[in-house]
């Protein structure tokens, strides 16, 4: 028949499951991509644990943080700058009565020049008065800042007296002078910045006194308590980050250093952290974190979707191929 010779079978096509099993391997495989899928997502997988566990540690962070804490360190910074320029002038003019007792008004001039305008003014006072005066203070009151400095046994004394809401800085003046201190005086308002809006700062005494304050919720305040809703038994005479209240009920996260060998507390404010008012830093962590994961799920789908398709249009072709096979065979 045809073209088929005596003593010659006639050359039979390949079968129809060597056909299948030809076109399957030369169709590309759908494994290596769903693969590359699942590592991406696995990637992304670990990449969301991560980012989680930084949003919980930010979230169980002390009130107001570090940088709460840096502003609070920066405040007693200022201050003890200031106080150190204080002291050196008052060494400067204890150096000048040590060769002249009587020399006191030399002695508050070179005290008050040293002070590098850290101090308002300067006096020589004692049990009998005051005796002399550089600069102009008003608000002074030098016999009560003597006797403070007095009963506080200490050769430098840091504090206030009276109700002037003054910051004295005190040192015994030379023997020969007798019982005399040079007393520097200065004005602790202007040691405070502007904390900027909703935030606090203050100066504060271990008896939770006022020496000054900024911020519009506690301006005017005398006492710590009634500014932070704070006790000075919460802080505990150290470094200490606490969670307080506003005088118009706004929580606040409260940051306190103690400087001048704990005669003074530095006290930073600022509006606390919560649902409603979250950091914008958690808000821009916790975008960054979920923003790549969606984009990477949605990729993952879109793959696998395509993958999917692909297949099942392989498949197709392989059974049409299939049935076109058979089909030939059949009418053989």
């Amino acid at each position: 028949m045809g073209d088929a010779r005596p003593g010659r079978p006639a050359e039979a096509g390949p079968s129809a499951a060597g056909v299948v099993r030809s076109i399957t391997a030369r169709s590309p495989s759908q494994v290596y991509i769903r693969v590359a899928i699942l590592a991406a997502l696995l990637l992304l997988a670990v990449y969301t644990a991560f980012g989680v566990k930084r949003l919980q540690r930010e979230a169980e962070m002390a009130p107001g943080g570090a940088p709460l804490a840096a502003e609070a360190s920066l405040v007693a910074s200022r201050i003890e700058a200031n106080l150190a320029a204080q002291r050196a002038g008052l060494s400067a003019a204890s150096d000048i009565l040590q060769r002249d007792p009587a020399d006191t008004m030399d002695a508050a001039e070179i005290a008050l020049r040293a002070s590098g305008g850290e101090a308002v003014a300067v006096a020589v006072a004692g049990p009998a008065g005051v005796q002399a005066v550089a600069g102009r203070d008003d608000g002074a009151d030098w016999k009560a800042a003597a006797r403070a400095a007095a009963a506080s046994g200490r050769s430098t004394w840091t504090g206030t007296a009276g109700e002037t809401g003054r910051l004295y800085v005190a040192a015994v003046a030379p023997a020969s002078t007798g019982r005399n201190f040079i007393i520097a005086s200065g004005d602790p308002a202007r040691l405070l910045s502007d904390p900027g809006k909703g935030g606090a700062r203050a100066i504060a005494l271990p008896d939770g006194r006022l020496l000054a304050a900024q911020g519009r919720s506690v301006q005017g305040l005398p006492t710590f308590r009634e500014a932070f809703a704070l006790s000075m038994e919460d802080v505990g005479g150290q470094s200490a980050a606490l969670r307080g209240q506003a005088a118009n009920g706004a929580l606040l996260d409260v940051a306190v250093q103690p400087l001048a060998e704990g005669a003074l507390l530095a006290v930073a404010g600022s509006p606390s952290r919560n649902v409603a008012n979250m950091d914008r830093q958690v808000m821009e962590g916790a975008f960054n974190l979920l923003a790549p994961l969606a984009v990477g799920i949605a990729l993952a789908l879109m793959l696998m979707m395509q993958s999917r398709k692909v297949e099942v249009a392989h498949r197709e072709f392989v059974d049409s191929e299939q049935r076109f096979r058979l089909a030939v065979e059949a009418a053989r």
